[in-house]
């Protein structure tokens, strides 16, 4: 299986988030259906329950088994593990919920040769017809230049109109990637890019007017109780890291629990601080950092080391 652009054999993936991930189930294959804690019951601790007739095979396929002469997806159970939701995918199936997929690399290929009927490589593509000239960039967050934050298609892509052909998933999160599953920039930023179609002419209707009572309701912010055990990162952006974006809790400050002590104003955009004024990262991250009341707490010292003594216990 491959996550985060790395081939991983499954108990690796399961290791990192076992409560998460255990109780999911393979995809697909001859385990399709199976519970990740029966394939991996070292890993998950559940060396009591039945174990799998098969174990799963760590070999990696170097080869599509499908011959190229036929238009179909292969057949061997290559499947995709997403860090931040935990989920596994088929393969397959993760390329046909964003066809922008099929180009990344695979293995020894590319995705789309391994899932030619999906990525369209044996077939014809549906024509969609666009019409309106706009960019469809509202749900997209502010891109990071230089040393401020710009909407993606007037700021970023416009300042340099090569980005035209990037790829959307090099910029734009994947919950906040527009409908119809934009390939490139320009798919997204259509005006700022000049790839725009004639629109076609519709009839102009004129809404109903009605009267509405002007007074809104008075709400109070909720307060998040601190014994939620919980990341509060969802309206933070991700941080740019090299040529990718992470988010910010689960892969972030994961891959340094160091950053757990980080100022918030560091690295979360002002907009985007959650509710409660946290000043550290570890107040957003308070599952990520270990810092929940009620739970097995680890302790960081203001030099980002572990304060506690207890060690992991490792598989074999």
């Amino acid at each position: 299986m491959i996550t985060n652009g790395t081939i991983v054999a499954l108990c690796d993936w399961a290791r990192v988030f076992p409560k998460e991930r255990c109780d999911k189930k393979c995809p697909c294959g001859a385990d399709a259906g199976v519970a990740i804690r029966e394939l991996c019951p070292e890993t998950c601790d559940s060396c009591e329950t039945r174990m799998p007739s098969a174990s799963p095979s760590n070999t990696v396929t170097l080869q599509p088994s499908t011959a190229p002469s036929i238009c179909d997806d292969d057949d061997e159970c290559h499947m995709v593990g997403e860090s931040h939701t935990h989920d596994l995918i088929e393969l397959c199936h993760y390329a046909g919920k964003k066809l922008s997929r099929c180009n990344k690399n695979f293995m020894d290929g590319l995705i789309k040769d391994y899932c030619r009927h999906t990525c369209y490589v044996c077939r014809d593509m549906p024509e969609t017809p666009k019409t309106i000239c706009k960019d469809d960039d509202e749900k997209c967050r502010a891109v990071p230049m230089g040393n401020e934050l710009v909407h993606l298609c007037k700021g970023f892509v416009l300042a340099n109109l090569t980005r035209c052909d990037e790829l959307v998933e090099d910029w734009v999160v994947p919950e906040e990637i527009p409908a119809g599953d934009p390939q490139y920039l320009k798919d997204i930023c259509r005006e700022s890019c000049g790839v725009c179609t004639p629109p076609t002419t519709s009839p102009i209707t004129t809404a109903p007017t009605s009267s509405s009572p002007t007074t809104s309701p008075t709400t109070t912010a909720p307060t998040m109780s601190p014994t939620v055990c919980k990341d509060d990162d969802e309206k933070c952006r991700a941080i740019p890291q090299g040529d990718t974006f992470m988010l910010l809790c689960e892969e972030f400050v994961f891959s340094d629990l160091t950053r757990c002590n980080e100022p918030v104003k560091r690295w979360v955009y002002s907009g985007d601080i959650p509710d409660g004024n946290p000043e550290k990262l570890k107040d957003i991250c308070r599952k990520t950092c270990d810092v929940c009341t009620g739970v097995g707490q680890a302790s960081y010292s203001e030099d980002g080391e572990d304060a506690s003594s207890s060690g992991s216990a490792n598989d074999e």
